[in-house]
């Protein structure tokens, strides 16, 4: 059933497919369809590990919202207030962090640096304008030497977002 997906973000996305096929089997990635649109869903969760936001993102050119997006927040979910997607070591035993806006971001950036051979972590936001949580939610998990690292879109909210992530 997930063969279609992991051959997505492997072929389509060029990400490992041995890190695709092992975060379906977490269940980190779930395949799935969205009003009859095959997507990928992913979960946003605090820091305590609670589900707080489902995005599903669409494997196909078919757009999941109004605005013409592939990629849209199941009704009553939202990252904004408390919900981050995750992938790679503990905050607290982190050497680097690296905050990006997608999730798809994470997992390409997480395999490009071949994070499950490092001690590092790839958040991906939501967006770059919720900024403001990294501040408040995720501030006292970061040890003071961790290696803040931010790749954001090169628009003007994504330029907001890489001069407010400061966390001292």
């Amino acid at each position: 059933k997930t063969d279609r997906f992991i051959d997505y973000l492997a072929n389509d996305r060029a990400i490992d497919r041995t890190l695709v096929e092992k975060l379906f089997k977490k269940k980190t990635l779930l395949a799935s369809s969205w009003y009859n649109i095959p997507v990928i869903q992913v979960a946003y969760k605090s820091t305590k590990g609670i589900i707080t936001a489902i995005q599903a993102i669409s494997i196909t050119d078919q757009v999941l919202t109004k605005n013409g997006t592939g990629k849209s927040f199941h009704a009553g979910s939202t990252p904004k207030t408390d919900g981050f997607f995750f992938i790679g070591e503990e905050l607290e035993k982190a050497e680097a962090v690296f905050f990006l806006e997608a999730p798809i971001d994470a997992l390409a950036l997480y395999d490009v640096i071949d994070g499950s051979s490092h001690p590092i972590t790839c958040i991906a936001l939501g967006a770059s304008g919720f900024i403001d949580k990294i501040k408040t939610k995720l501030k006292s998990a970061i040890r003071a030497e961790t290696e803040i690292c931010t790749f954001y879109d090169n628009d003007k909210p994504g330029e907001e977002a890489t001069n407010a992530t400061v966390l001292a």
